[in-house]
């Protein structure tokens, strides 16, 4: 099932870097939901590639008074995280002692205001105050996302 597209995504997209990102301050529990609310829009969740991205992110984020993102990626069966287009993370800002995979069900990912832009790793289907998300379209537009 699909998270309907109903206007809780900012209206404006913001360039940054070749790529354009909407926020949505929707909370989403489930990585999927947010994921197919961007393919609606055809964008996917952030590939976050560089610091100078990753900063980028945590601002809107911050401005937007959001405190966690979901990000674009997921772990695969070899316990890798992967970006939703199947490749691999060549940057990386993970929290310290993070990714931890605790209780081996920490799928996905998430940015997270409180850890000063610091990645960590977290279930795909979220228990209490849920993520919100941000859009990015640009370098990879329609893609599609993995299973």
């Amino acid at each position: 099932m699909f998270l309907k597209f109903s206007g809780e995504c900012n209206e404006a997209w913001t360039s940054f870097g070749g790529s354009q990102y909407k926020i949505c301050d929707t909370p989403t529990q489930k990585w999927i939901d947010a994921q197919k609310t961007c393919q609606n829009m055809g964008a996917n969740l952030p590939k976050v590639e560089t610091d100078a991205e990753n900063t980028f992110l945590y601002n809107l984020q911050r401005n937007a008074k959001i405190q966690n993102t979901w990000m674009g990626m997921k772990r695969d069966e070899n316990n890798l995280f992967y970006w939703f287009d199947g490749s691999s993370l060549n940057y990386t800002n993970w929290s310290p002692g993070q990714p931890d995979h605790w209780k081996g069900r920490e799928h996905c990912a998430h940015i997270v205001i409180s850890r000063n832009r610091k990645w960590n790793d977290v279930p795909c289907v979220w228990d209490g105050n849920a993520p919100r998300f941000i859009c990015e379209v640009g370098m990879y537009p329609n893609l599609q996302i993995f299973a």
